[in-house]
């Protein structure tokens, strides 16, 4: 199940890519960011992980973050 959020973010235009940690998420955003899309990169929460995921305790995970894209509102993309 996906978090309230992640479905508000789809219906804004936005397009989830994937899960970071550390150095890739500023990597991440100035990648795409280079490539002109606008990008987000948002706190993990339990609903957007698999369900694999929920027992585990790991410290690491609130350091994570979802990269989200989309294209520019001037270019195309959905207001």
């Amino acid at each position: 199940m996906e978090s309230t959020g992640h479905a508000r973010l789809i219906r804004e235009g936005w397009q989830r890519r994937f899960v970071a940690g550390g150095a890739r998420i500023e990597e991440a955003i100035e990648s795409y960011s280079q490539m002109g899309f606008e990008v987000l990169a948002q706190p993990v929460e339990r609903e957007d992980l698999s369900p694999q995921c929920h027992s585990c305790e790991s410290p690491l995970c609130p350091s994570y973050r979802l990269i989200y894209t989309r294209r520019p509102l001037s270019e195309g993309g959905i207001e």
